[in-house]
């Protein structure tokens, strides 16, 4: 599965690496204006997480959006970040998950124990290590923590920071993933 990092709307970029392979999972933060490219983007074998400026009602209907909480195998999938420190953003539901809605993913999570996390944002034990300037532990970030402190995956890919990082974090490999960068997961 080539793995693919935000595209913000770059879509001819995108295209050109979905047919580098024959199955993709992107990210999040694909487009933001999902009316425009709907017809454009690939049917079979491509497929998209939602990131925060992925509009949930535009791509609510499309079958290439996974939906947040899904397992595929060794393999946990969950859209969405904000960038607003440690509350619940109930007013941006475009762009996080609702708590009703963490609790739930939490108790799969807790049951399945993925030992592949594909997600848009990243655990704020993470994110403190992206060392970057702007970082706050989020909404979102504080929920990601709270699984990555129950059980800790192998395998942790995300996008949302715009930079290419690779390191490690109690036996979890983190990959972060910068504008249009790929990862190839078999």
């Amino acid at each position: 599965v080539l793995l693919i990092g935000d595209v913000h709307g770059k879509i001819g970029d995108y295209l050109n690496l979905c047919s580098t392979a024959r199955e993709s999972i992107q990210l999040g933060d694909l487009s933001n204006d999902y009316r425009v490219i709907r017809n454009a983007l690939p049917k079979d074998g491509h497929r998209f997480i939602r990131g925060n400026h992925d509009p949930r009602k535009q791509i609510a209907t499309m079958p290439q959006w996974i939906e947040d909480g899904t397992v595929e195998g060794d393999m946990m999938m969950i859209g969405g970040a904000d960038h607003y420190p440690g509350r619940d953003t109930r007013g941006l539901p475009d762009r996080t998950i609702p708590e009703y809605q963490w609790k739930v993913i939490s108790a799969i999570y807790r049951d399945q124990k993925p030992r592949v996390m594909l997600t848009h944002d990243c655990p704020s034990t993470a994110g403190r290590i992206m060392d970057r300037y702007d970082y706050t532990d989020t909404y979102t970030a504080q929920w990601l923590d709270r699984l990555f402190q129950y059980h800790v995956p192998e395998l942790w890919v995300f996008g949302h920071w715009h930079q290419s990082r690779n390191f490690w974090i109690n036996e979890c490999n983190f990959v972060c993933l910068d504008t249009l960068e790929t990862y190839r997961y078999d």
